[in-house]
C-alpha cells in the first residue's frame, strides 16, 4: 500500500544518506526499497 511504499522510502533515503549506510539496517533499506520499485 501506499503508505507503506511512503514509510519504506523514506527508511531508504535515511539510511543512504546516514553513516549508518553500510550497517545491515541500510542494507536492508536499500534492498526493500529496491524491491518495491521494481
Amino acid at each position: 500500500n501506499l503508505l507503506d511504499f511512503a514509510f519504506a522510502g523514506n527508511f531508504a533515503f535515511a539510511g543512504a544518506h546516514q553513516p549508518t549506510t553500510g550497517t545491515v539496517v541500510g542494507r536492508l533499506a536499500r534492498l526493500l526499497a529496491q524491491m518495491l520499485i521494481e
